[in-house]
């Protein structure tokens, strides 16, 4: 005998069913409630039929049905520019610790820094699968912030933040961090100081290097454009833009590197070891990191109680029913850790121009 088609309803068609016939509505009109679809033109006596024969068979989980009627998920979101950045995989973990102590989980998203996918991500998760977000990815135009903002979805932004918005903010003082490099080096007595940095369209960025010149520019030091480089994304760019400036003549070449974003740190370390140089005895180096321990002297942020304050921040204002915008700013410190990649300027070198 021919084999006959198998109309055995899937799985779900047969939940979608089942439940229908049991309230007595059509079975789209079932997948529209557990949609959350706005426009689905049902008696809220019928919904509540609904959602209540979803949890009694398991059709889906409990959780996602008492989702449906609270209106919450007790998920966040957050927004991260590079997760292969060890500086955001430590601030995640910070935030998912704090978040899961408190009955939140915390979806992770990688942007690669863009704008416009940043956007879609956060379109998406605006369709009622998350109760607020983190941005670690702030900039200043963004369209994914002010779309939060229209729809009154709680947010927080972490350590980057946007000038002249009165956006939830927790994170440091990035002209101050700049500062605080330049003013080390300068006290050493280096006066050739190259800085290697990435986007300064980033707040967080620029403030850095708008810090370092100032120092620069109160020593009554002119800078050297040639030992400026910014917006660097990798490792091998820093390399090769360190090499550059060490193949300067050695009246111009830097006795010292200042390079807050830790990714590009190595790329320079390698740079000086091939041209046979040794750090600090010919250049010293000084980074900006998270972790407690650096491998380079480094100021350091305090990723983690940024995280966790920010989340927990957060949950507060999803459980008071606080404004989307709601005005908080919480501005952590830094401390300079001494790992020996930093020293004087060596006798016989003159360390000004």
């Amino acid at each position: 005998m021919a084999n006959e088609p198998n109309n055995t309803p899937t799985e779900r068609e047969a939940s979608l069913v089942t439940i229908a016939r049991e309230v007595g509505v059509d079975p789209s009109l079932v997948s529209r409630v557990l949609r959350d679809d706005p426009n689905a033109r049902i008696s809220p006596q019928k919904r509540s039929q609904i959602l209540e024969v979803v949890e009694r068979t398991g059709y889906r989980p409990n959780r996602v049905a008492k989702s449906l009627r609270t209106r919450h998920t007790h998920i966040l979101a957050m927004l991260t520019p590079d997760i292969t950045n060890p500086f955001h995989s430590w601030l995640f973990r910070a935030v998912e610790a704090r978040a899961n102590a408190l009955g939140y989980h915390v979806i992770l998203c990688n942007t690669d820094d863009d704008p416009e996918r940043s956007s879609k991500v956060v379109s998406t998760l605006c369709e009622g699968h998350i109760d607020g977000m983190l941005f670690a990815n702030a900039r200043e135009d963004d369209s994914s912030i002010d779309m939060l903002r229209r729809r009154n979805i709680p947010y927080v932004l972490m350590n980057r933040r946007r000038r002249g918005k009165d956006d939830p903010w927790f994170g440091t003082d990035s002209a101050r961090v700049g500062r605080i490099g330049g003013r080390h080096l300068l006290d050493l007595g280096h006066r050739r100081i190259a800085y290697v940095d990435g986007d300064v369209t980033v707040e967080q960025v620029g403030g850095r290097r708008d810090g370092f010149l100032d120092v620069m520019r109160e020593a009554g030091l002119s800078i050297d454009a040639d030992l400026m480089a910014t917006g660097l994304r990798s490792r091998t760019e820093a390399r090769t833009v360190m090499s550059t400036m060490l193949s300067l003549p050695q009246d111009r070449r830097p006795t010292a590197v200042f390079v807050p974003r830790s990714t590009l740190v190595d790329g320079v370390m390698d740079a000086v070891h091939a041209a046979n140089l040794t750090v600090p005895g010919d250049v010293s180096i000084l980074g900006f990191n998270a972790v407690r321990d650096p491998v380079v002297t480094s100021i350091r942020l305090p990723i983690e109680e940024i995280g966790e304050q920010a989340v927990a921040y957060l949950i507060h204002a999803l459980q008071a029913g606080l404004p989307a915008a709601e005005q908080c700013r919480v501005e952590f410190e830094t401390v300079l850790i001494d790992r020996g990649t930093t020293a004087p300027v060596p006798d016989g070198v003159a360390g000004v121009r």
